[in-house]
């Protein structure tokens, strides 16, 4: 008779274990898509308004390009904005390492975030001068 509870028992884990992993893969499917989906908005108001319709966020949401595994990359755009000062300006003083403190944000991605801030300044200064 125990080992027929037991059995029981390991094919309830078991079951318990297939419907979790199912779980997991969906909650996370839900994710991506509904990130998929605010990244065609703003990509789609960019095309159509141009940069200049775009919040500090989306504007950093565009070129940071994703989120982590478990963030929206606008909900990464809006922690970098407001951990940095609540500004672009803020953004643009802060380094590299500061920035990597940042959850969803990587070495590749805060360098590709400062990279674009100098285009900025480097256009700016050069539109000064001329």
């Amino acid at each position: 008779m125990s080992v027929g509870l037991g059995s029981s028992i390991n094919d309830l884990l078991a079951s318990i274990c297939r419907k979790m992993k199912y779980l997991l893969i969906f909650l996370y499917l839900r994710v991506v898509i509904q990130n998929n989906h605010i990244m065609k908005n703003i990509i789609d108001k960019l095309s159509s308004r141009g940069a200049a319709a775009l919040s500090d966020e989306e504007l950093v949401a565009v070129v940071i390009a994703d989120g982590g595994a478990n963030d929206s990359t606008i909900a990464v755009a809006r922690s970098i904005v407001a951990e940095c000062g609540g500004s672009l300006e803020g953004v643009a003083t802060c380094d590299v390492a500061r920035l990597r403190m940042i959850g969803g944000l990587g070495r590749a991605k805060a360098l590709r975030l400062k990279s674009s801030i100098e285009i900025g300044r480097r256009v700016a200064i050069a539109g000064g001068s001329s």
